[in-house]
């Protein structure tokens, strides 16, 4: 009975939203996350970049407790106290979503793209671990920005790190589409001669050359010295 459920959920996230407002920002917020391994943490670290929606959590890292009991409560999210992670069911984010108009929901997706571009680390062999954890929500945040074609510098600079960590993983398939996104995105949001640009350019290149295809390789490698040489000169050792 989807129906009946539903209407379920749905007074029960009006109650939420009655009783603690934070609370049901946090759920909104996990409906354009991956349902599953929601970390704390995450919620924690990124609340800042979302201007006062979540800032009670930011001042007092224990509200988050609060909200979390009072979800659960209702039985919209469930926590793993060992893990320190949330999931929430796929029908709960498909019912809020479907109570939103479509410029309520665009605003939240830029909003989760925001929190996992500042938690989502430089892919460096110490933060792998890391990396493969906020990957999932990243991955989603991806589908965010197609599906909303999102373009701000922030979703660029998400792309590109997921790029990079599926590049320094050996997953070139996988990283080519989120390197030419960001790099789209860069081109359109940015200066012509931005070194973001000069950056999207030469790791696209790199990746090229690693896949074996020279003939794309080359023209974006000649982009970003092009871009390099006008911006430090042609001397610089770069």
């Amino acid at each position: 009975y989807p129906s009946t459920v539903a209407t379920t959920w749905s007074l029960s996230f009006e109650r939420v939203e009655q009783a603690d407002a934070v609370a049901a920002d946090v759920l909104r917020l996990c409906t354009f996350l991956h349902p599953d391994a929601i970390a704390e943490a995450m919620i924690l670290e990124g609340a800042i970049v979302l201007d006062p929606i979540l800032q009670p959590i930011v001042d007092d890292p224990m509200r988050l407790d609060d909200v979390i009991g009072e979800l659960r409560k209702y039985s919209l999210v469930r926590r793993n106290p060992e893990t320190r992670t949330l999931t929430i069911h796929r029908l709960v984010q498909t019912v809020l979503r479907d109570v939103m108009d479509m410029e309520t929901q665009r605003d939240w997706a830029e909003r989760a793209v925001r929190l996992v571009n500042h938690v989502f680390p430089e892919p460096e062999f110490a933060q792998w671990a890391r990396c493969q954890l906020y990957l999932p929500h990243a991955q989603i945040c991806a589908e965010l920005i197609e599906q909303w074609d999102l373009a701000f510098p922030e979703a660029a600079r998400l792309l590109h790190r997921m790029g990079n960590y599926l590049y320094e993983r050996g997953q070139f398939m996988e990283a080519e589409p989120l390197y030419q996104r960001a790099l789209s995105t860069r081109e359109q949001v940015l200066e012509p001669q931005h070194p973001d640009v000069a950056q999207s350019l030469s790791d696209l290149g790199l990746l090229y050359l690693y896949l074996g295809k020279y003939e794309l390789a080359e023209p974006v490698y000649q982009r970003a010295l092009s871009i390099q040489e006008q911006m430090l000169g042609p001397h610089h050792p770069d």
